[in-house]
């Protein structure tokens, strides 16, 4: 979003009009603090960004997730991320340095360059929306006429990006300007006062936050009211609570990072007095924080998405296990010898008492099972749940309930691979 702004400076804006002590000490600290932000931040977003995204589809394709259809959705949007923060945060970089913009002597190339950047953006803030309405439909469809959001999500994610490409070629085709108010020609730059910006920002900002928002508060309301078959204990309770810190985390991290800009681009004129050096520092150094600020999005936003994920977690360790047993080979070293002789025990202790069942298990177990049948020395627990269907239905009224709840457990509440959280 931000290199669709080059601020306008008309040669009228270029007469400086006097400025007392107190405005040059002003101005002085306002580009220092400018070369600061622009040296710090964007530093700090791709050391943070680059890696956290790489990582994260590191583990999205792991063996154990890489067939999970959300995890398609993930890759995708993190891929998305890492070309946003390529192509757009080395100009801030270049700023930092040389306190200028960077300079694109060609035309064709400099409206390219403004393209790619403003249709990396517009994907990377779309793909929240598909992947939250995918999770929505997953909820609420099961095999019915929306399966295919989540179930083809190849299809889903070129089809966004394909409508994305088609509608920013006319954006900026009619947006753009190389030449300044009074003719003078200057580098391609991208008005904000022009009437097309509140269109596009509806489009890469507006329309996707307050999808974002429903989307988020129907899940909520799926979960919280409707019947999901779970049973009201201490893990559904975690669970909602866990949710309930997604959809905050979604909406407010979104709702931050693209607000403000989209108060502050269009408005620019408004609130500063871009006829003074004064007031164009204050933009300038104004605009460059919020804009970052929607960069960090990108830098973070696989956290909310793929950190809540008990699954994802546990396979992001088993990836870091080797890093961390080479880094810190003493600490690992006696995690293994300690969890090898407590195995060890138990092996030992297992192989002295075969039939290890007490009295009081092997008691409930015959009281599950129908008459004429009982219960072995050697029986294991597992083995009585394992048998035929005709025992099934010859069981015991409150058997015959456990299973029919587990199944209903199975069918309303998926395995932690097949959702996002």
């Amino acid at each position: 979003m931000d290199s669709m702004f080059v601020l306008l400076i008309t040669p009228d804006e270029h007469n400086v009009t006097s400025l007392t002590e107190d405005e040059l000490q002003q101005l002085d600290k306002l580009k220092q603090d400018l070369r600061i932000i622009f040296l710090t931040i964007p530093f700090f977003l791709l050391a943070f960004g680059i890696p956290g995204n790489i990582l994260t589809i590191m583990v999205l394709r792991s063996r154990s997730m890489k067939d999970n259809v959300f995890s398609y959705y993930l890759i995708s949007m993190c891929s998305f991320n890492l070309l946003t923060l390529s192509v757009n945060l080395p100009r801030y970089i270049n700023k930092g340095i040389t306190g200028k913009e960077v300079n694109i002597a060609n035309k064709n190339f400099c409206a390219f360059y403004r393209y790619i950047s403003t249709t990396l953006v517009a994907i990377s803030d779309w793909h929240l929306v598909v992947i939250t309405g995918a999770r929505l439909f997953f909820l609420i469809d099961r095999g019915k006429k929306y399966t295919h959001l989540y179930s083809s999500p190849f299809s889903t994610i070129f089809s966004l990006s394909l409508i994305m490409v088609l509608f920013e070629v006319p954006a900026v085709g009619f947006w753009i300007r190389f030449k300044d108010e009074n003719g003078n020609p200057v580098e391609c730059y991208l008005p904000g006062e022009s009437l097309l910006v509140h269109l596009q920002l509806c489009v890469q900002t507006l329309i996707p936050a307050a999808l974002l928002i429903c989307l988020n508060i129907w899940i909520l309301h799926i979960h919280r009211v409707q019947e999901s078959g779970l049973m009201e204990t201490e893990a559904t309770s975690k669970l909602r609570k866990q949710l309930l810190v997604l959809v905050f985390l979604s909406n407010f991290q979104f709702i931050v990072s693209v607000f403000p800009l989209t108060i502050v681009y269009p408005n620019m004129r408004l609130f500063f007095n871009m006829s003074t050096s004064l007031g164009r520092a204050k933009s300038n150094i104004t605009f460059g924080a919020v804009a970052l600020l929607l960069y960090s999005t990108y830098a973070t936003d696989f956290l909310v998405y793929c950190f809540f994920g008990r699954k994802f977690r546990k396979e992001l360790f088993k990836l870091l296990h080797p890093l961390c047993s080479k880094l810190f080979p003493h600490r690992y070293n006696v995690s293994d010898h300690s969890k090898s002789d407590v195995s060890d025990t138990v092996r030992s202790r297992a192989a002295s008492k075969p039939n290890s069942l007490s009295l009081v298990h092997k008691k409930s177990i015959a009281d599950q099972l129908p008459k004429g049948q009982s219960v072995s020395p050697s029986v294991h627990p597992s083995e009585v749940t394992s048998g035929s269907s005709s025992d099934v239905s010859q069981s015991p009224p409150i058997f015959r309930n456990l299973l029919r709840w587990g199944a209903r457990m199975s069918l309303r509440n998926p395995k932690s691979g097949d959702t996002l959280y």
